[in-house]
């Protein structure tokens, strides 16, 4: 019997510390300063054009197999990623500051 409840405080215990764990990483993007909107529309035109290049040397890697057209592809491939990404977190921010849920402290 007492065997039960320790396994069950541990679970709890646990799954305490693991939904405290995800809240801290959801909410780990309120705590970092705002992306600017000058500068997510600048990254949204860059990622369009590597986007288009990222396609073009995906084409010419089929076409022909070169180790220069590889690595320009892979560059591509990881700046247009990294760019989607960033302006996901952008959105991801403006969500957590409209719902009133970051922490960031404005100086201004």
């Amino acid at each position: 019997m007492d065997r039960k409840r320790r396994n069950l405080r541990r679970r709890r215990k646990l799954a305490k510390g693991l939904k405290r764990t995800v809240r801290a990483v959801l909410l780990m993007p309120g705590k970092i300063p705002p992306i600017d909107v000058g500068t997510v529309e600048t990254c949204m035109r860059f990622c369009e054009v590597c986007g288009i290049v990222f396609v073009i040397t995906l084409i010419a890697h089929l076409i022909s197999d070169s180790s220069l057209i590889a690595g320009l592809n892979f560059a591509m491939g990881l700046a247009f990623f990294g760019l989607m990404f960033f302006i996901k977190l952008a959105d991801y921010q403006d969500r957590l500051i409209r719902a009133e849920m970051a922490n960031y402290i404005y100086i201004r």
